[in-house]
């Protein structure tokens, strides 16, 4: 992909939404971006600003610059993961622990530490498993299913499908104006627009908000869910196509149409809630839909 198609992509956000805070080691060696190309971006224009230790950059562009020219990093390796994860929920059942470990955002604050989990993840039947840490069992259906859509679910699945994935500030992750004007969407703005364009066009369709069971990280995810005469089963035709461009996962047989049983783990969560609190410290460590809170997530 030429990389002025990479730095048209980026020009559509805003630059107020960016948080520049990556300094160039950053780049090179947590995002893995090469020297010569982040040398290029930056001649082309590339987001930064300056500091005393050289420029500083956005952690969203960065992310989305690896995405695009499919870049060998941490990023795309975790992609991979997520394509067997996939791949593994085709099982008739699918059975995960998740441990949640806190971690604390100030060490050495006064005060001893201490953590809260959600609700949702007690009323899933969490349980203490060692110091500021909690254990989850988790017993999913698997299987393959293909939806046979209607009309008009296959009108929204292909109205979807036209936006491009890019890793949109959080500011931004649920403005539908933003997704218009750019044709740009993350998994949560994807699923508002799944949800409020379904319902336009008369479809029975709710939000589902959750884990990606990934391991051995799980991470926080926004998808939707169809009514059928036997329940609500999850649909993600947004990210499953964009897997499948990144050649992660192959389209023909992940058509947006198929559900990603056995690796998506509905909980009931409101909007930016931490799965994690850390209470004691100094200062409280903002939410925003792209966090799970001070802690990790291991799945096993």
């Amino acid at each position: 992909m030429e990389l002025t198609t990479v730095m048209e992509r980026l020009a559509k956000v805003p630059d107020r939404y960016r948080r520049f805070a990556i300094p160039a080691s950053g780049a090179l060696h947590k995002y893995r971006v090469p020297r010569d190309v982040l040398k290029h971006l930056l001649e082309l224009g590339l987001p930064h600003t300056g500091g005393a230790g050289g420029p500083l950059f956005d952690r969203e562009d960065l992310k989305t610059v690896v995405l695009m020219l499919g870049l060998p990093s941490p990023n795309r390796a975790a992609l991979t993961v997520m394509a067997r994860t996939l791949a593994a929920g085709g099982r008739a059942e699918v059975n995960r622990t998740l441990t949640v470990q806190g971690v604390c955002p100030e060490p050495g604050h006064p005060g001893g530490c201490a953590f809260t989990l959600a609700p949702a993840l007690f009323a899933a039947g969490a349980r203490p498993a060692g110091t500021d840490t909690y254990e989850v069992k988790i017993r999913l259906a698997g299987g393959h299913r293909l939806f046979d859509l209607t009309p008009a679910e296959r009108r929204l699945f292909d109205e979807v499908c036209r936006f491009q994935f890019h890793h949109v500030p959080y500011e931004l992750n649920r403005s539908l104006r933003f997704m218009a004007d750019s044709g740009l969407a993350d998994c949560t703005l994807a699923t508002n627009f799944l949800v409020a364009r379904g319902r336009e066009l008369g479809v029975a369709i709710r939000p589902a908000t959750g884990l990606f069971l990934a391991k051995p990280f799980a991470t926080t995810h926004h998808w939707v869910e169809l009514r059928r005469e036997d329940g609500w089963w999850p649909a993600d035709p947004f990210y499953l196509t964009a897997l499948a461009r990144w050649g992660v996962l192959d389209a023909a047989e992940w058509p947006p149409h198929r559900s990603p049983l056995g690796a998506y783990w509905r909980l009931d969560l409101a909007p930016g809630e931490q799965l994690i609190t850390h209470v004691g410290a100094l200062t409280t460590v903002p939410a925003t839909p792209q966090r799970s809170g001070p802690g990790y997530l291991f799945i096993q």
